[in-house]
């Protein structure tokens, strides 16, 4: 969206940035990590500081998502965990939208488990720490964690709310989104 980073446009009283971590906050994410790119050094200081968030720069965030993925990862000990749940800063949700999600995961035991809406697949998507190998392989060339997603059994989470299908991905989507949002 320009010259500004997605991450630092307003979303009601806050940014998305600062929202996204407070939702997840909210919802009971034990460790939050944040991967940065453009615009690290600006957005390292407009984040909400907090005892379990981590913030990491990826080098290479305009070869793709992968290497974002594989940057947050890199701090995650997959022994420690049970599940990783990603989430991209266009996609703002709700912590209770986040929290419905996670623990129909652990209810599940799914090795991946991605929210519905009427049928239609939405963010954000837990994988199971089982998947962590697969996850640390995943390449932009090879579509990134779809690929992994189309090779493992899905759980598909009808959850009630088209909330879980917002993507900013332009202006106009922010826009729209941002009318309507019950930030």
């Amino acid at each position: 969206m320009g010259t500004t980073s997605k991450a630092l446009l307003p979303w009601g009283s806050t940014t998305l940035i600062n929202y996204q971590v407070e939702s997840l906050r909210n919802a009971g994410v034990e460790l939050i990590i944040v991967v940065t790119g453009f615009q690290h050094e600006k957005l390292k200081t407009r984040i909400i500081s907090m005892s379990n968030v981590e913030i990491i720069y990826n080098p290479l965030y305009r070869t793709g998502k992968a290497s974002s993925i594989k940057s947050g990862l890199s701090l995650v000990d997959p022994n420690s965990i049970d599940d990783i749940l990603v989430c991209s800063v266009d996609q703002p949700r709700d912590h209770t939208i986040i929290r419905s999600i996670l623990d129909h995961h652990i209810q599940t035991h799914s090795l991946v488990t991605i929210p519905a809406f009427q049928g239609k697949g939405g963010h954000p998507t837990v994988f199971s720490c089982r998947l962590f190998g697969e996850m640390n392989a995943i390449t932009d060339a090879t579509f990134g964690l779809k690929s992994l997603i189309y090779n493992q059994p899905v759980n598909l989470f009808e959850v009630s709310t088209n909330e879980i299908l917002i993507d900013l991905n332009t202006r106009s989507d922010y826009e729209k989104a941002y009318g309507s949002a019950s930030h």
